[in-house]
């Protein structure tokens, strides 16, 4: 996160343009189409003072919807006829980078509508067991892809240094978050 954060103050925009701010942040996530909680961490910018103020801003979402599988995997088909298919599982945690864009309801009260557009990856695997040593194998892998869209309100108060978000996406549902504006 320290990283994330001096590289956007690094390649800030508002280092070289006048009314614009910064905000880093992280927020949690439950419900939709993954079924499962998710953690997200962003850097949006937004224009102050200005007729019609904007907002821009990414984020990376990790969701946390990986199956449990009991024992070690082997990284190839079972070597003999003799197994069961487990299954689609999957093994790993979901990672989604998504964007965003919004206006400001009204001049100067910091409270912006927005508007997201994103993709997450996971990758799925074939499962079977070995009736004989009862190990398992990945007898086959795929990676998928799920678009996400969505929206919510974002609240970047003019006189404090935090920020807060609350939204909706189709893949990871509801969402809060906190941030820090500079």
């Amino acid at each position: 996160m320290g990283i994330a954060l001096l590289s956007g103050w690094l390649i800030s925009p508002s280092l070289y343009a006048k009314n614009l701010k910064n905000s880093a942040g992280v927020g949690i996530a439950g419900g939709g189409t993954a079924k499962a909680p998710s953690l997200s961490m962003e850097y949006d910018f937004f224009t102050t003072n200005r007729r019609y103020n904007y907002m821009v801003g990414g984020g990376l979402d990790l969701i946390f919807n990986n199956d449990r599988i009991a024992g070690d995997i082997a990284d190839y088909p079972v070597p003999h006829n003799s197994f069961v298919f487990v299954g689609v599982k999957q093994p790993q945690i979901e990672i989604g980078l998504y964007g965003k864009y919004g206006i400001e309801t009204a001049r100067n009260s910091g409270v912006f509508v927005y508007a997201l557009g994103g993709i997450s990856f996971a990758e799925k695997i074939l499962l079977s067991r070995s009736t004989v040593t009862g190990w398992y194998y990945t007898e086959e892998k795929l990676t998928v892809s799920y678009g996400m869209f969505g929206g919510g309100i974002a609240y970047f108060p003019v006189r404090q240094q935090y920020s807060l978000q609350a939204g909706y996406d189709n893949r990871t549902g509801v969402n809060l978050g906190l941030g820090y504006q500079w």
